[in-house]
């Protein structure tokens, strides 16, 4: 993470685009968050952007993946939480 040479905070989404229909709830569980050694990530966020939803579609488009993002962000550290499909696919899918 280059940019946590310049800033003391970060709030990571670049990775977390849900308007990126193509990504399924797995994508955006699997990214790996990697933080420098002195926790300079602070949290993160998914984006929804509007071209690609409205108010009949939101909820379809939007949820398992932003599920997946938050419980991804929740914790991190996969020493602490092991992110494993098999534990969320019941959950997500």
């Amino acid at each position: 993470m280059a940019a946590s040479r310049k800033f003391k905070n970060l709030l990571y989404s670049s990775a977390f685009y849900l308007d990126q229909l193509n990504d399924d709830w797995a994508k955006f569980y699997d990214v790996p968050l990697t933080r420098d050694k002195d926790g300079i990530l602070k949290g993160g966020e998914a984006c929804m952007w509007g071209e690609s939803v409205d108010d009949s579609v939101f909820m379809p488009r939007v949820w398992p993946r932003a599920a997946a993002v938050a419980e991804r962000l929740w914790c991190a550290d996969e020493r602490i939480c092991p992110f494993k499909h098999a534990w969320a696919v019941n959950r997500l899918a």
